[in-house]
């Protein structure tokens, strides 16, 4: 899952900060990714593309099968 999660964020111009146990952190935003990002994906506000990133996140979550 979190490769996908990966894949994600650089879709949506984000960066990942942290995965530690089942918690993910991404970020949008900083000055540091900002400068590497497809202009197209600039246009968009860095909380728009956090929320957008989220929104497929929980779509692609919802598609798959966990065993317990």
């Amino acid at each position: 899952m979190y490769n996908t999660f990966d894949s994600l964020c650089e879709q949506h111009g984000l960066q990942k900060i942290e995965t530690v146990g089942k918690t993910y952190m991404a970020c949008g935003g900083l000055k540091v990714i900002e400068k590497d990002i497809d202009n197209k994906l600039l246009g968009s506000h860095h909380s728009v593309r956090v929320t957008d990133f989220a929104c497929s996140v929980l779509s692609y979550v919802h598609t798959q099968t966990l065993r317990s």
